[in-house]
């Protein structure tokens, strides 16, 4: 195997163990609070949960195209929401303490995000905590092969460089 290759791999291996145990603060109603990345197989729950919870609204037509079921759609969304109100909760130690709960008078301890977030709030966090742990990617962030230079290198926006096509290859 390449040395230059075989270390690059070491080092990514190395890079990713040391970021789970990575901790990170994260806005909670204009109040910073940390959060822990989860276990893997929690992730792994937790990308289950919302791929079956937001693959649900869409249905191939008769004619072939993607037909939207608003029930179906609605009943998607609050699902999702309310994986990610326990997604947050499980990632913030501060979420979990019983003398919050006592003090803010809930008795399900879930319902302390319900409680501090809007239903915006909870989805927006959310979101960036599945793309913190690499539970998710957000549309935005996608990268496609074309973006990577051959020495996996991501190109930006004011990139020059050589580009290299499928044409050229």
């Amino acid at each position: 195997m390449d040395k230059n290759l075989l270390e690059t791999l070491k080092k990514r291996a190395e890079d990713r163990e040391a970021a789970r145990i990575e901790i990170k603060e994260f806005d909670v109603g204009g109040i910073p609070m940390k959060f822990k990345k989860l276990s893997r197989r929690d992730c792994l729950s937790y990308y289950a949960r919302l791929t079956a919870a937001t693959g649900n609204a869409a249905d191939e037509g008769e004619n072939g195209k993607v037909m939207i079921n608003k029930d179906e759609m609605a009943i998607c969304l609050e699902e999702s929401t309310t994986i990610r109100s326990q997604l947050i909760y499980e990632s913030c130690p501060t979420l979990q303490e019983p003398e919050l709960h006592k003090e803010v008078g809930v008795t399900d301890p879930f319902d302390i995000v319900w409680k501090l977030l809007d239903i915006s709030e909870i989805n927006e966090l959310g979101i960036d905590l599945s793309e913190w742990m690499g539970i998710s990617q957000s549309p935005r962030s996608d990268k496609k092969q074309s973006d990577v230079k051959p020495d996996g290198v991501l190109r930006s926006e004011g990139d020059n460089s050589e580009r290299d096509t499928a044409d050229e290859l």
